[in-house]
Protein backbone atom coordinates (compact mmCIF):
# COMPACT_ATOMS: atom_id res chain seq x y z
CA UNK A 1 0.00 0.00 0.00
CA UNK A 2 2.87 2.42 0.72
CA UNK A 3 4.61 1.58 -2.55
CA UNK A 4 1.40 2.20 -4.30
CA UNK A 5 0.88 5.61 -2.66
CA UNK A 6 4.33 6.55 -3.19
CA UNK A 7 4.17 5.91 -6.89
CA UNK A 8 0.82 8.22 -7.39
CA UNK A 9 3.04 10.72 -5.27
CA UNK A 10 6.00 10.67 -7.85
CA UNK A 11 3.17 10.44 -11.18
CA UNK A 12 1.53 13.51 -9.76
CA UNK A 13 4.62 15.16 -8.75
CA UNK A 14 6.25 14.30 -11.97
CA UNK A 15 3.03 15.67 -14.13
CA UNK A 16 2.57 18.96 -12.07
CA UNK A 17 5.70 19.44 -13.32
CA UNK A 18 5.84 18.73 -16.28
CA UNK A 19 2.17 20.87 -16.84
CA UNK A 20 3.42 23.66 -14.96
CA UNK A 21 6.26 24.15 -17.48
CA UNK A 22 3.74 24.64 -20.05
CA UNK A 23 1.66 26.82 -18.11
CA UNK A 24 4.68 28.83 -17.28
CA UNK A 25 5.06 29.51 -20.72
CA UNK A 26 2.37 29.52 -22.23
CA UNK A 27 -0.77 32.31 -21.80
CA UNK A 28 -3.47 32.26 -24.09
CA UNK A 29 -5.76 34.76 -24.75
CA UNK A 30 -8.32 35.99 -26.80
CA UNK A 31 -8.26 39.28 -29.75
CA UNK A 32 -11.48 40.30 -31.77
CA UNK A 33 -10.28 38.12 -34.72
CA UNK A 34 -9.41 35.23 -32.84
CA UNK A 35 -7.40 33.27 -30.37
CA UNK A 36 -3.98 34.16 -29.45
CA UNK A 37 -1.14 32.14 -27.36
CA UNK A 38 1.97 34.26 -26.16
CA UNK A 39 5.02 31.69 -25.40
CA UNK A 40 7.12 32.95 -22.65
CA UNK A 41 10.89 33.67 -22.52
CA UNK A 42 13.40 30.94 -22.94
CA UNK A 43 17.16 32.05 -22.68
CA UNK A 44 19.94 29.91 -24.52
CA UNK A 45 22.39 28.87 -23.10
CA UNK A 46 24.81 28.13 -26.54
CA UNK A 47 25.75 31.23 -28.34
CA UNK A 48 28.50 32.65 -30.44
CA UNK A 49 31.47 34.31 -28.63
CA UNK A 50 30.32 37.98 -29.14
CA UNK A 51 26.56 37.01 -27.93
CA UNK A 52 26.32 37.72 -24.38
CA UNK A 53 22.59 36.63 -24.15
CA UNK A 54 19.76 35.86 -26.70
CA UNK A 55 16.35 35.55 -24.94
CA UNK A 56 13.08 35.17 -27.22
CA UNK A 57 9.89 34.94 -26.36
CA UNK A 58 6.65 34.39 -29.57
CA UNK A 59 3.01 34.79 -30.25
CA UNK A 60 1.03 32.92 -32.11
CA UNK A 61 -1.86 34.52 -33.83
CA UNK A 62 -4.46 31.85 -35.11
CA UNK A 63 -6.91 33.75 -37.28
CA UNK A 64 -3.84 34.18 -39.65
CA UNK A 65 -1.42 31.29 -38.72
CA UNK A 66 1.68 33.26 -37.62
CA UNK A 67 4.35 33.65 -35.31
CA UNK A 68 5.55 36.35 -34.35
CA UNK A 69 9.16 36.67 -32.28
CA UNK A 70 10.63 38.73 -30.75
CA UNK A 71 14.24 38.61 -29.78
CA UNK A 72 16.76 40.61 -27.42
CA UNK A 73 20.48 40.53 -28.50
CA UNK A 74 23.26 41.14 -25.57
CA UNK A 75 26.51 42.09 -27.05
CA UNK A 76 29.88 44.19 -27.26
CA UNK A 77 28.58 44.68 -31.03
CA UNK A 78 25.29 46.98 -31.96
CA UNK A 79 23.36 43.82 -33.49
CA UNK A 80 20.56 45.67 -35.46
CA UNK A 81 19.36 42.42 -37.27
CA UNK A 82 18.71 42.41 -40.61
CA UNK A 83 17.84 38.77 -41.28
CA UNK A 84 16.85 36.02 -39.06
CA UNK A 85 16.94 32.13 -39.59
CA UNK A 86 15.90 29.10 -37.73
CA UNK A 87 17.36 25.55 -38.53
CA UNK A 88 17.80 22.11 -37.64
CA UNK A 89 20.34 20.95 -40.04
CA UNK A 90 18.18 19.26 -42.43
CA UNK A 91 14.95 21.99 -42.47
CA UNK A 92 15.48 25.73 -42.27
CA UNK A 93 12.89 28.71 -42.32
CA UNK A 94 13.33 32.28 -42.94
CA UNK A 95 11.73 35.10 -41.15
CA UNK A 96 10.38 37.65 -42.78
CA UNK A 97 9.37 41.19 -41.79
CA UNK A 98 12.47 41.25 -39.68
CA UNK A 99 12.24 44.95 -37.55
CA UNK A 100 14.42 46.69 -34.57
CA UNK A 101 12.30 47.52 -31.65
CA UNK A 102 15.05 49.00 -29.97
CA UNK A 103 18.36 49.19 -29.00
CA UNK A 104 20.07 50.44 -25.67
CA UNK A 105 23.46 50.55 -24.20
CA UNK A 106 23.57 48.81 -20.65
CA UNK A 107 27.38 49.05 -19.61
CA UNK A 108 29.97 48.18 -22.04
CA UNK A 109 27.01 46.35 -24.00
CA UNK A 110 24.37 46.64 -26.14
CA UNK A 111 20.88 45.49 -25.96
CA UNK A 112 19.11 45.39 -29.05
CA UNK A 113 15.30 43.88 -29.13
CA UNK A 114 13.78 42.63 -32.17
CA UNK A 115 11.11 41.43 -33.85
CA UNK A 116 10.14 39.28 -36.47
CA UNK A 117 7.55 36.72 -38.36
CA UNK A 118 7.88 33.15 -38.93
CA UNK A 119 5.85 30.09 -40.50
CA UNK A 120 3.97 28.53 -37.28
CA UNK A 121 4.18 25.66 -39.93
CA UNK A 122 7.16 25.69 -40.26
CA UNK A 123 8.45 26.71 -36.28
CA UNK A 124 6.03 23.68 -35.13
CA UNK A 125 8.24 20.99 -37.44
CA UNK A 126 12.14 22.39 -35.97
CA UNK A 127 10.63 21.42 -32.56
CA UNK A 128 9.00 18.10 -33.07
CA UNK A 129 12.93 17.15 -34.64
CA UNK A 130 15.15 15.42 -32.44
CA UNK A 131 18.12 18.07 -33.17
CA UNK A 132 18.06 21.04 -31.76
CA UNK A 133 17.43 24.26 -33.44
CA UNK A 134 19.63 27.05 -34.18
CA UNK A 135 18.29 30.60 -34.46
CA UNK A 136 21.03 32.63 -37.18
CA UNK A 137 20.81 36.07 -37.27
CA UNK A 138 22.91 38.39 -39.04
CA UNK A 139 23.48 42.24 -38.53
CA UNK A 140 23.40 45.41 -40.84
CA UNK A 141 27.13 44.92 -40.65
CA UNK A 142 27.20 41.69 -41.94
CA UNK A 143 28.00 40.17 -38.71
CA UNK A 144 26.49 36.40 -38.42
CA UNK A 145 25.89 35.03 -34.72
CA UNK A 146 23.97 32.06 -33.71
CA UNK A 147 21.96 30.92 -30.75
CA UNK A 148 20.77 27.18 -30.05
CA UNK A 149 19.88 24.79 -26.96
CA UNK A 150 21.98 22.33 -24.94
CA UNK A 151 21.58 18.74 -25.40
CA UNK A 152 19.91 18.88 -22.10
CA UNK A 153 17.55 22.02 -22.91
CA UNK A 154 16.81 20.88 -25.78
CA UNK A 155 14.89 17.96 -24.54
CA UNK A 156 13.16 19.78 -22.00
CA UNK A 157 12.15 22.71 -25.09
CA UNK A 158 10.98 19.87 -27.29
CA UNK A 159 8.50 18.52 -24.58
CA UNK A 160 7.32 21.67 -23.84
CA UNK A 161 6.47 22.97 -27.18
CA UNK A 162 4.88 19.26 -27.74
CA UNK A 163 2.57 20.05 -24.94
CA UNK A 164 2.28 23.62 -26.45
CA UNK A 165 1.24 22.44 -29.82
CA UNK A 166 -1.22 20.27 -28.73
CA UNK A 167 -3.11 22.95 -26.64
CA UNK A 168 -2.98 25.48 -29.51
CA UNK A 169 -4.32 22.64 -32.04
CA UNK A 170 -7.22 20.96 -29.79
Amino acid sequence: MRIFLLMIMLATGIASTSAQSVSNRLNPFSTKKGDAYFIGNKKLSERSKDVKRFVFDMTYVSHCDSLTMNFTVVSPNREDISRLSVSNGTFTTEASDVKLLYHETKGSNFVVRTTAQLSYKDIKKLYTSDTPVVFTFTDTEGRTNTATYSTRDWNKEKAVFEKIFYTINI
